[in-house]
């Protein structure tokens, strides 16, 4: 009897623990779709950028290229974005992080934004969203899609290059 109430108990701390994932990352990828049609509306395109999630709810950005420029190479910085945030995931501050990008499907003249979200329980998922040329060429989110996804944060390895790009507001 003591087993099936301790495997109760059990559970419901793992349903509450993905709630709070969930919850949370919703609020992060909210921050990240407004931040990402801001410097698209603002600057006609952004380069691939992260941002952390910290225990108080505010959230900081990771930026490889100061918004406005275009970064070479992008899924060459990727990796640094991913790795960046791990160090600051060591700290112990950060409940949340994700990594916003820009891609085009093969044989697709669609672009999309993707977003890779992680949570410190390690609940993962992907999202990936058409992007719109609206009303006074502003930009809107078409369909979207949202797939549960690997954790890597938590398992990053070091990569033998460090990559300490600023947090920012």
């Amino acid at each position: 009897m003591a087993k099936d109430l301790e495997s109760q108990v059990t559970q419901q701390q793992a349903e509450a623990a993905e709630q709070e994932s969930q919850t949370n990352l919703k609020y992060l990828l909210a921050n990240v779709l407004k931040k990402s049609k801001s410097l698209e509306d603002s600057y006609g395109d952004f380069s691939p950028y992260g941002a952390a999630l910290f225990r108080d709810g505010s959230v900081k950005y990771v930026w490889y290229a100061k918004p406005g420029q275009v970064a070479k190479n992008p899924d060459k910085i990727i990796p640094l974005i991913w790795q960046t945030l791990n160090s600051q995931v060591n700290t112990g501050q950060i409940a949340g992080v994700a990594v916003a990008y820009k891609f085009k499907k093969i044989n697709d003249e669609k672009m999309y934004l993707g977003v890779e979200l992680e949570y410190q329980t390690g609940f993962a998922e992907s999202f990936a969203a058409e992007i719109l040329n609206g009303p006074d060429n502003k930009l809107e989110w078409g369909n979207s899609n949202v797939a549960r996804a690997e954790p890597k944060l938590f398992t990053l390895k070091e990569m033998g290059e460090s990559a300490d790009l600023p947090l920012s507001k």
